[in-house]
């Protein structure tokens, strides 16, 4: 497991200006926080990282199931996986805290962390992606549930500092999921302990 302490150079810079802010009440980073504490949360779940088979699809194959802001990083999952529709929570390598991502829901009432998002969609995953933007890459948006601009930029934003790398497309997918940071949120409060997770999955 990869924590970092708490942020990036770039990120710490963002910090010392959001701390000013919170004197105010005005940072952003607080509505990413608040959206964490949301009533009767769900018991966390524990997910197993599950390998992803390689899969060539060709234009013809995909049609109109990709949508036009698909790159090559996650051409291939958007066919096999569904859009994400819900969120989940997850203390997966992560000790005491847990973290909450996009996910899709099944009408079973299961649900499962491997789904797609582009631009366009909206709801509690959007607003799950955009805490963890907010939190983890120093990004200014507003908590508000849906990709826009704004939203599809700060992926991008993060997904250039993806480890291991992905293409940088706008599209959240298991790929980016893999790649990116995630913030720890406390068991207590679910407030952010101010650190983020690298390879949670």
């Amino acid at each position: 497991m990869n924590v970092q302490h708490p942020f990036s150079p770039v990120e710490q810079r963002f910090c010392a200006q959001a701390q000013q802010h919170r004197d105010t009440g005005q940072c952003k980073a607080t509505l990413a926080t608040s959206y964490t504490t949301t009533p009767q949360r769900k018991s966390h779940m524990k997910l197993k990282s599950t390998a992803l088979a390689a899969v060539v699809l060709t234009v013809a194959c995909l049609g109109a199931a990709i949508p036009s802001t698909a790159g090559a990083q996650e051409a291939g999952t958007l066919a096999d996986y569904p859009n994400c529709n819900s969120t989940m929570t997850t203390d997966h390598n992560m000790g005491s805290f847990y973290t909450r991502i996009p996910a899709y829901k099944r009408s079973s009432g299961s649900t499962q962390s491997h789904c797609n998002m582009a631009k366009g969609a909206s709801g509690s995953h959007v607003r799950a992606l955009q805490a963890i933007l907010i939190n983890c890459y120093g990004r200014d948006l507003d908590v508000d549930g849906s990709f826009g601009e704004n939203t599809q930029k700060a992926l991008k934003y993060a997904q250039e500092r993806a480890n291991p790398a992905v293409t940088v497309d706008g599209v959240w997918g298991p790929k980016t999921l893999a790649g990116i940071n995630l913030p720890g949120y406390r068991e207590q409060d679910g407030s952010h302990n101010g650190h983020c997770y690298g390879n949670v999955f």
